[in-house]
């Protein structure tokens, strides 16, 4: 007949066995857990990529040669100096114009920043900080001057531009010249309204005074931002 103390030992080594057991079974269950989680991430992940690229296609405006790249991830913000306007926009700047030449990536570098900040929402809804559906409106809206004032509505208040949480407004001076006052004040009525503007124009910081009213050029250096892009793009890149 076993001891006393070797009852004890028995006992406490079988409860320690199904301790062990148990935490073996805790262990992969939580590893089960993590993955089906993970699994759950990646798809809700995927979901906004496919909802993002909609947005890109049915509502943004982006033309599409640079929303390809955008999808891509073929765009290095670094590289191609787009890094720029998005930090212009955190620092809280509502006027931003983006200078150079043609083919240096003034206007992929604004749809960057516009693509950028869906990203950012979405990162937000994925990390259920947003309990609400994201707007088709949602970033903003890009748009040539040219096509802009070509469009009857677009002196309307209600017009997307004017209440777009971002404006992306590319190839300013290329609309007719009868329309350019009326442009300026729209991008004057947007910084009123605390709405910012990002627009691309072939000038340099030395000449956009010769494009643009030298009030509304003033107020940009007052509270906004000029950025000079010198670099020519790869030929990958200027399609």
């Amino acid at each position: 007949m076993a001891g006393f103390g070797e009852r004890i030992g028995v006992g406490l080594a079988e409860a320690l066995a199904k301790i062990s057991d148990r935490m073996q079974w805790t262990d992969e269950r939580r590893a089960e857990v993590e993955a089906f989680d993970a699994a759950q991430l990646e798809k809700r992940r995927w979901s906004l990529a496919m909802t993002r690229k909609a947005w890109g296609e049915e509502h943004s405006g982006i033309p599409g040669k640079h929303l390809k790249l955008l999808v891509a991830g073929a765009v290095d913000a670094t590289e191609l100096a787009c890094s720029a306007p998005l930090a212009a926009l955190e620092q809280g700047a509502l006027l931003i114009g983006l200078l150079g030449v043609p083919r240096t990536g003034k206007s992929l570098g604004a749809a960057h920043a516009l693509w950028q900040r869906r990203v950012a929402l979405d990162e937000r809804r994925l990390a259920d900080e947003l309990d609400r559906p994201i707007a088709a409106m949602a970033a903003g809206l890009y748009v040539t001057a040219f096509k802009f004032c070509r469009t009857p509505e677009w002196e309307q208040s209600d017009h997307p531009a004017h209440r777009a949480e971002l404006l992306v407004l590319d190839d300013v001076g290329r609309e007719p010249a009868a329309k350019r006052l009326d442009l300026e004040e729209l991008l004057f009525a947007r910084f009123d309204d605390d709405l910012p503007t990002i627009f691309t124009a072939n000038a340099t910081t030395a000449t956009i005074g010769d494009l643009l009213d030298g009030r509304l050029v003033d107020r940009i250096r007052e509270v906004g931002m000029l950025i000079e892009f010198d670099k020519v793009l790869a030929k990958g890149l200027q399609r």
